[in-house]
C-alpha cells in the first residue's frame, strides 16, 4: 500500500522545523558577545599575553571579542569560575586543584612549561652571593603547602641537601616576602622573577635561582574553561586557544613591539619588561599540548596531597580536545 501522501502544509512543517533545529545547533557554537577570560593577577607578563593579543588583533582575526577580569589571587578566580562569572581562567597550573574538587571546569591548554617565571631572589648585600650559600638558610613562601614552599624544597633537593636543606617559612602574599627579605627575617624568597628584576632596578635584590633550570619538565601555567562554555560554544574556546598561540608566535618574532604594548599592562618600564621578557619567554609553550608525565608529576606532587585522600583519575582533569590541530 503506498503512503498516504504529505500535503503542502506539512511538508512546509517539517521544513521549518528542520530549519529551527539547524539554526539551534549552530547557535549552540555561535560566537558570544564577549568572551570572559578570568587571570588571576592583571598586571603579570604571563596575563598580560592576553592584552597583548587583543591589542595586535590575534583574537579578533579567530573572530572571538575578549573581557580580561582580573582577581587577586587565584581563589578568588576559582570562585568566580564556580560562580559562572568567567568563561575560561589563565592561570597557575596549582589551580587544577580546584577542578579535582568539583569546580565545574577542565585544563583545555598549557600556555607555562617549566617555572621559568619563578626563581630565588636574594638581596643585594652580598649575603648570598651563590646558591650554595643558601645551605641552611631561610627561604620565604607564601603558604604552608603553596607552590612557593614546594618549589624551596625542591630546589634543596636539586643541591643534593635533601628536603631539609633549607628552612621554608610561611609569610604571605609577595608585598610581605619582599618585606621579609628587605629587613633581613628571610635569606632570600620564592617569588616571580619579574619581582626580581624590579628590585634589581631599585638596587635592592636579585634573582639568584630560577625554577626553569631546575624543573625542565613541570608545568606552570594553563587554560581551564568552564563546563557551560565547552559544551555550548566549543568553537570559542578552540578560537581563544588558537589566538593565544598566535599571540606567542607574535612575541617571538616581534620582541621590542610587544614589550612596549605590555610595558603599559604591567606599569613599568619598556627596559624591566624586555629583561622579564627574555627570563620568561624560554617557558611559554607554543603548541598548548598536555605532555602527560609532567601532568601526572603535577597531580602526585601538588594535587593529589591536599584532595584528603579522594581518588581522581588524572585524564579527567583536562582535555586536548581545543587544541590547534
Amino acid at each position: 500500500m503506498r503512503p498516504y501522501p504529505r500535503n503542502k502544509t506539512t511538508r512546509r512543517l517539517g521544513f521549518v522545523m528542520a530549519c529551527v533545529a539547524m539554526i539551534s545547533l549552530a547557535h549552540s557554537s555561535h560566537a558570544m558577545d564577549k568572551l570572559r577570560i578570568g587571570v588571576p593577577n592583571g598586571t603579570a607578563f604571563m596575563f598580560a599575553i592576553v592584552d597583548l593579543g587583543v591589542s595586535t588583533g590575534m583574537f579578533e582575526k579567530r573572530g572571538i571579542d575578549i573581557e580580561k577580569i582580573a582577581f587577586e589571587g587565584g581563589g578568588k578566580l576559582e570562585q568566580a569560575m564556580a560562580a559562572g562569572s568567567v568563561d575560561i581562567a589563565a592561570t597557575g597550573s596549582t589551580d587544577l586543584l580546584f577542578t579535582a574538587k568539583g569546580v565545574p571546569e577542565k585544563a583545555v591548554a598549557v600556555f607555562g612549561g617549566p617555572p621559568y617565571s619563578l626563581g630565588i631572589i636574594v638581596r643585594m648585600d652580598g649575603s648570598i652571593k651563590a646558591p650554595a650559600d643558601l645551605k641552611g638558610k631561610k627561604i620565604g613562601a607564601s603558604t604552608p603547602g603553596s607552590l612557593t614552599e614546594w618549589l624551596a624544597h625542591q630546589f634543596a633537593i636539586h643541591q643534593g641537601w635533601g628536603h631539609d636543606g633549607i628552612t621554608a617559612v610561611p609569610v604571605g602574599a609577595m608585598s610581605a616576602e619582599i618585606a621579609a627579605l628587605i629587613t633581613k627575617q628571610v635569606d632570600g624568597i620564592v617569588g616571580p622573577t619579574e619581582a626580581g628584576v624590579a628590585l634589581e632596578v631599585k638596587g635592592q635584590g636579585k634573582n639568584l635561582v630560577n625554577f626553569g633550570d631546575i624543573l625542565p619538565h613541570f608545568i606552570t601555567y594553563m587554560m581551564l574553561a568552564s563546563d557551560s562554555v565547552m559544551k555550548n560554544h566549543p568553537n570559542d574556546v578552540r578560537a581563544f586557544v588558537a589566538g593565544w598561540f598566535d599571540t606567542i608566535a607574535h612575541m617571538r618574532k616581534n620582541k621590542e613591539a610587544s614589550v612596549a604594548v605590555m610595558a603599559k599592562v604591567m606599569h613599568t618600564s619598556s627596559e624591566i619588561v624586555s629583561k622579564i621578557y627574555d627570563l620568561e619567554m624560554p617557558g611559554c609553550t607554543d603548541s598548548g599540548n598536555f605532555d602527560k608525565s609532567a601532568m601526572k608529576s603535577l597531580y602526585e606532587t601538588l594535587i593529589a596531597p591536599n584532595l584528603e585522600g579522594k581518588q581522581i583519575e588524572i585524564s579527567s582533569l583536562y582535555t586536548g580536545a581545543f587544541l590547534p590541530k
